[in-house]
């Protein structure tokens, strides 16, 4: 090697340790700073708010450098549901449950009593008649079916049954119920019920209204009283 190539070679070598060395020193008094910003970033609780920015511009600037530090997205209000916003407002006073009953028994029959299966649940089918009150005024006679499963500490029953008035009126029903033995062993039920009717007399305010009743059955007697159930 001549001197000239020497020469070259130290120059050369020198100006890459220099270029090193301005590198080592620019990541060493750079990285340490960012990672402090981001350490202080995340261990803000509310980092969002903790910064100060002049406009919406800034801000966006802002959570751009940090898009390393996986900054969360801003959260946006879900789109509203307007059937749970607007039309199912279950507020105080929305379920209204009238203080007297609207159907009142008079006397009531048990006709008869079958049994339908033994096996498994054991399950019967019981049909009645009643004479009742509607509304402390219309007179009218109650006939229906239930069928029951005879459970070890219940009985859930399902029944239908038509509504027959004076006047020569008419009005169906279902029900559904949940019954519990008493200790005298007579039987207390509790349901909802439906009621449908063409009537556009005396029984037409039972068109699509729902009820809510207790029976007592004992022996051959029943007793019953519907109050009215209403969602405004």
């Amino acid at each position: 090697m001549n001197f000239c190539t020497f020469n070259n070679a130290i120059i050369t070598n020198l100006y890459s340790l220099i270029l090193l060395l301005i590198i080592s020193l620019t990541f060493n008094l750079h990285i340490p700073s960012v990672f402090a910003e981001e350490q202080n970033f995340k261990n803000s609780s509310n980092y969002l708010l903790s910064f100060n920015f002049s406009s919406l511009e800034e801000k966006e600037v802002f959570l751009q450098k940090y898009l390393s530090f996986n900054t969360p997205n801003e959260i946006k209000e879900p789109p509203k549901n307007p059937i749970y916003t607007e039309n199912a407002k279950f507020e105080k006073g929305v379920n209204i449950i009238k203080e007297d009953p609207f159907y009142q028994s008079i006397n009531g029959t048990v006709t008869s009593t079958r049994i339908l299966n033994v096996e498994g649940i054991p399950n019967t089918e019981v049909s009645f008649f009643e004479n009742a009150l509607l509304n402390g005024s219309i007179t009218i006679l109650n006939q229906g079916t239930f069928l029951d499963s005879v459970h070890p500490n219940k009985i859930i029953g399902k029944g239908k049954g038509i509504i027959t008035s004076f006047d020569g009126q008419s009005a169906t029903w279902n029900a559904v119920d949940i019954g519990k033995v008493t200790r005298n062993g007579s039987i207390i039920y509790q349901g909802f019920i439906y009621f449908d009717t063409i009537s556009n007399d005396s029984l037409s305010f039972l068109k699509d209204l729902v009820g809510l009743y207790v029976s007592k059955v004992g022996g051959e007697t029943s007793q019953r009283s519907i109050w009215q159930w209403t969602v405004k």
